[in-house]
């Protein structure tokens, strides 16, 4: 599959078997009511961006979603229901102020943040519109890598489920900026 811009409006099955070309432009999910579902198939990493863009709607995992370590997952309007599963990205980015939220309907989902070099990992400075629906299902988010650099969890002062960090080099950090919560 070539690495075009794509806008998927329906539910999205990854065939297995299928190479998936590396880029940089992202495929958009732009439901604007109902469930969009996301199935990869185990379809391994899938190296380029994705955008939720779905105001009304909500996009659901319905097995483990890997990005490539360069490579952001981006919610700009809707619903992630993490279902339970993981998303695995280099950078996790929502930051406007329309309507969105993140939540597992299903016990255990997380997000993992784990660029390979010092950069924003989780970026979300503009928290207005922003829920982080932590009664849904328990999940959390966990943050990595191995840069001496120093990463930033910029969360807009929300209050969000357990935040894990783990860093293979001994010289790497990570800093806050707003008045955020976690859940402990």
């Amino acid at each position: 599959m070539y690495n075009n811009t794509k806008t998927i409006y329906g539910n999205l099955t990854l065939p297995t078997g299928v190479i998936y070309t590396t880029g940089s432009n992202p495929i958009t999910f732009a439901a604007t009511s109902g469930t969009q579902v996301l199935t990869t198939n185990a379809a391994g990493t899938l190296d380029f961006p994705i955008t939720i863009n779905a105001p009304g709607a909500t996009v659901q995992l319905a097995d483990n979603l890997t990005l490539g370590s360069t490579r952001e997952a981006n919610l700009t309007a809707g619903t992630l229901d993490l279902n339970g599963k993981t998303l695995s990205v280099g950078n996790w980015s929502s930051s406007n102020s329309n309507t969105r939220t993140i939540k597992s309907s299903a016990n255990g989902g997380k997000i993992i943040t784990n660029a390979p070099n010092a950069q924003s990992n989780w970026f979300m400075t503009n928290s207005s519109g922003a829920t982080i629906d932590r009664a849904s299902g328990t999940w959390s988010i966990e943050m990595g890598g191995n840069t001496t650099g120093v990463r930033t969890f910029a969360g807009g002062g929300l209050t969000y489920p357990a935040l894990s960090f783990t860093n293979t080099t001994a010289s790497g950090e990570l800093d806050f900026t707003g008045a955020n919560t976690f859940k402990s």
